[in-house]
Protein backbone atom coordinates (compact mmCIF):
# COMPACT_ATOMS: atom_id res chain seq x y z
CA UNK A 1 0.00 0.00 0.00
CA UNK A 2 1.45 3.65 -1.10
CA UNK A 3 2.13 5.56 1.71
CA UNK A 4 -0.17 8.61 2.54
CA UNK A 5 1.06 12.12 3.70
CA UNK A 6 -1.88 12.57 6.33
CA UNK A 7 -3.55 10.58 8.87
CA UNK A 8 -7.25 11.25 8.04
CA UNK A 9 -6.32 10.68 3.76
CA UNK A 10 -4.74 7.55 5.02
CA UNK A 11 -7.70 6.66 7.43
CA UNK A 12 -10.14 7.61 4.65
CA UNK A 13 -8.55 5.61 2.16
CA UNK A 14 -8.72 2.80 4.16
CA UNK A 15 -12.32 2.64 4.89
CA UNK A 16 -13.13 3.07 1.21
CA UNK A 17 -10.98 0.03 0.44
CA UNK A 18 -12.37 -1.58 3.65
CA UNK A 19 -16.27 -0.47 2.30
CA UNK A 20 -15.16 -1.89 -1.64
CA UNK A 21 -13.83 -5.01 0.29
CA UNK A 22 -17.13 -6.00 1.98
CA UNK A 23 -19.67 -4.45 -0.31
CA UNK A 24 -21.21 -8.13 -1.63
CA UNK A 25 -20.48 -9.94 1.60
CA UNK A 26 -23.35 -12.31 2.77
CA UNK A 27 -23.44 -13.81 6.05
CA UNK A 28 -22.20 -17.54 4.76
CA UNK A 29 -22.47 -19.33 7.89
CA UNK A 30 -24.25 -18.84 11.26
CA UNK A 31 -22.94 -20.35 14.88
CA UNK A 32 -23.56 -19.75 17.87
CA UNK A 33 -22.35 -15.92 18.68
CA UNK A 34 -20.26 -16.92 15.73
CA UNK A 35 -20.49 -15.48 11.93
CA UNK A 36 -18.73 -15.82 8.55
CA UNK A 37 -18.91 -13.62 5.73
CA UNK A 38 -17.79 -13.29 2.27
CA UNK A 39 -18.50 -12.02 -1.24
CA UNK A 40 -20.27 -15.68 -3.24
CA UNK A 41 -18.53 -14.66 -5.99
CA UNK A 42 -14.89 -14.06 -4.79
CA UNK A 43 -13.23 -15.77 -1.75
CA UNK A 44 -10.32 -13.38 -1.07
CA UNK A 45 -11.15 -10.74 2.34
CA UNK A 46 -13.46 -13.37 3.64
CA UNK A 47 -13.99 -12.94 7.66
CA UNK A 48 -15.66 -14.72 10.58
CA UNK A 49 -16.57 -12.65 13.76
CA UNK A 50 -16.76 -14.73 17.31
CA UNK A 51 -18.04 -13.36 20.20
CA UNK A 52 -16.53 -14.99 23.68
CA UNK A 53 -18.48 -14.59 27.09
CA UNK A 54 -15.65 -12.50 28.64
CA UNK A 55 -16.57 -9.64 26.20
CA UNK A 56 -13.98 -10.06 23.56
CA UNK A 57 -14.77 -9.81 20.15
CA UNK A 58 -12.82 -11.86 17.26
CA UNK A 59 -12.25 -10.65 13.80
CA UNK A 60 -10.47 -13.24 11.85
CA UNK A 61 -10.22 -14.76 8.21
CA UNK A 62 -8.79 -13.55 4.64
CA UNK A 63 -7.70 -9.99 6.61
CA UNK A 64 -5.45 -9.69 9.54
CA UNK A 65 -6.83 -11.17 13.08
CA UNK A 66 -8.05 -8.54 15.47
CA UNK A 67 -9.22 -9.23 19.00
CA UNK A 68 -11.35 -6.21 20.89
CA UNK A 69 -11.34 -6.57 24.50
CA UNK A 70 -12.35 -5.35 27.58
CA UNK A 71 -16.01 -4.97 26.46
CA UNK A 72 -18.35 -4.66 29.89
CA UNK A 73 -21.70 -4.51 28.63
CA UNK A 74 -24.14 -7.19 27.83
CA UNK A 75 -22.76 -9.38 25.30
CA UNK A 76 -25.64 -8.91 22.70
CA UNK A 77 -24.73 -5.30 22.19
CA UNK A 78 -20.46 -6.11 21.52
CA UNK A 79 -20.90 -5.95 17.90
CA UNK A 80 -22.52 -3.02 17.72
CA UNK A 81 -19.74 -1.20 20.09
CA UNK A 82 -17.57 -2.48 17.89
CA UNK A 83 -19.16 -1.46 14.31
CA UNK A 84 -19.81 2.04 16.03
CA UNK A 85 -15.89 2.20 16.58
CA UNK A 86 -15.62 3.16 12.42
CA UNK A 87 -16.21 6.33 13.59
CA UNK A 88 -13.28 6.57 16.44
CA UNK A 89 -10.46 4.36 15.01
CA UNK A 90 -8.65 5.67 17.91
CA UNK A 91 -10.39 4.26 20.19
CA UNK A 92 -10.85 0.91 18.25
CA UNK A 93 -6.47 0.89 18.00
CA UNK A 94 -6.88 1.01 22.06
CA UNK A 95 -9.45 -2.14 22.48
CA UNK A 96 -7.41 -3.98 20.29
CA UNK A 97 -3.90 -3.31 21.78
CA UNK A 98 -5.89 -4.11 24.87
CA UNK A 99 -7.43 -7.51 22.92
CA UNK A 100 -4.17 -8.82 21.44
CA UNK A 101 -1.99 -7.50 24.14
CA UNK A 102 0.64 -5.88 22.44
CA UNK A 103 0.27 -2.14 20.25
CA UNK A 104 -0.89 -3.00 16.86
CA UNK A 105 -3.00 -0.53 16.21
CA UNK A 106 -0.92 1.38 14.95
CA UNK A 107 2.63 1.51 12.87
CA UNK A 108 5.04 4.60 11.82
CA UNK A 109 5.23 5.76 8.58
CA UNK A 110 7.75 8.36 7.28
CA UNK A 111 5.03 10.16 5.03
CA UNK A 112 2.43 10.35 8.03
CA UNK A 113 5.86 11.59 9.82
CA UNK A 114 6.45 14.73 7.05
CA UNK A 115 3.18 15.75 7.35
CA UNK A 116 2.74 15.70 10.96
CA UNK A 117 5.82 17.91 10.68
CA UNK A 118 4.72 20.06 8.26
CA UNK A 119 1.15 20.76 10.87
CA UNK A 120 3.45 20.89 13.88
CA UNK A 121 6.17 23.71 11.77
CA UNK A 122 2.72 25.71 11.11
CA UNK A 123 1.87 25.41 15.70
CA UNK A 124 5.14 26.38 16.10
CA UNK A 125 4.92 29.71 13.94
CA UNK A 126 2.27 30.56 16.51
CA UNK A 127 2.94 29.11 19.49
CA UNK A 128 6.51 28.40 19.99
CA UNK A 129 9.97 30.49 19.97
CA UNK A 130 11.60 31.43 16.62
CA UNK A 131 14.28 29.00 17.13
CA UNK A 132 11.37 25.91 17.47
CA UNK A 133 10.06 26.81 14.18
CA UNK A 134 13.41 27.51 12.22
CA UNK A 135 14.60 24.01 13.39
CA UNK A 136 11.77 22.57 12.50
CA UNK A 137 11.88 23.55 9.09
CA UNK A 138 15.69 22.47 9.15
CA UNK A 139 14.06 19.08 9.89
CA UNK A 140 11.39 19.22 7.28
CA UNK A 141 14.53 19.38 4.82
CA UNK A 142 16.47 16.50 5.44
CA UNK A 143 14.97 13.09 4.56
CA UNK A 144 17.28 11.64 6.83
CA UNK A 145 15.69 11.69 9.95
CA UNK A 146 11.84 10.21 8.98
CA UNK A 147 13.39 6.81 8.50
CA UNK A 148 14.68 7.00 12.16
CA UNK A 149 11.75 7.87 14.49
CA UNK A 150 13.77 7.41 17.44
CA UNK A 151 16.20 10.25 16.62
CA UNK A 152 13.27 12.43 15.15
CA UNK A 153 11.11 12.42 18.42
CA UNK A 154 14.87 13.41 19.89
CA UNK A 155 15.26 16.23 17.61
CA UNK A 156 11.55 17.61 17.65
CA UNK A 157 11.82 17.49 21.46
CA UNK A 158 15.36 19.54 21.04
CA UNK A 159 13.31 22.02 18.61
CA UNK A 160 10.33 22.19 20.76
CA UNK A 161 10.98 21.31 24.38
CA UNK A 162 7.90 18.95 23.80
CA UNK A 163 7.25 15.52 23.16
CA UNK A 164 5.09 14.60 20.40
CA UNK A 165 5.36 10.82 20.25
CA UNK A 166 2.31 10.90 18.06
CA UNK A 167 4.00 12.18 14.81
CA UNK A 168 4.23 9.77 12.16
CA UNK A 169 1.70 7.23 13.44
CA UNK A 170 -0.90 6.18 11.79
CA UNK A 171 -3.86 3.55 11.81
CA UNK A 172 -3.17 -0.02 10.38
CA UNK A 173 -5.12 -1.55 7.84
CA UNK A 174 -5.67 -4.72 10.52
CA UNK A 175 -8.11 -2.00 12.65
CA UNK A 176 -9.81 -0.41 9.50
CA UNK A 177 -10.67 -4.07 8.68
CA UNK A 178 -12.05 -5.61 11.35
CA UNK A 179 -13.93 -2.33 12.21
CA UNK A 180 -14.88 -2.51 8.97
CA UNK A 181 -15.96 -6.17 8.69
CA UNK A 182 -18.46 -5.62 12.25
CA UNK A 183 -19.94 -3.02 10.53
CA UNK A 184 -20.71 -4.81 7.63
CA UNK A 185 -21.81 -8.21 9.79
CA UNK A 186 -23.82 -5.78 11.76
CA UNK A 187 -25.64 -4.52 8.62
CA UNK A 188 -26.52 -8.15 7.42
CA UNK A 189 -27.93 -9.23 10.42
CA UNK A 190 -29.97 -6.19 10.58
CA UNK A 191 -30.92 -6.92 7.28
CA UNK A 192 -32.08 -10.10 7.70
CA UNK A 193 -33.80 -9.21 10.92
CA UNK A 194 -32.38 -11.62 13.36
CA UNK A 195 -32.79 -11.42 17.06
CA UNK A 196 -30.76 -12.82 19.26
CA UNK A 197 -31.96 -15.44 21.67
CA UNK A 198 -30.28 -15.07 25.12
Amino acid sequence: MKALGGKKQQEEELKEMALRAFSNHEITHKGLDRWRCRNPEKSEHWFEVAILANGTLIVHGDISTAVFGRFSGAEYKLLDWVAGMHDSLGYAREKISIGMGAPLGEEYDPEAARHDLKALAQVCAEEYEEDGEYELERLLEDIEPFNNRSNLLDDIYHATGTMHDTIGMRTTQRVVYAVYAVKKLVELLKRSKWIRIT
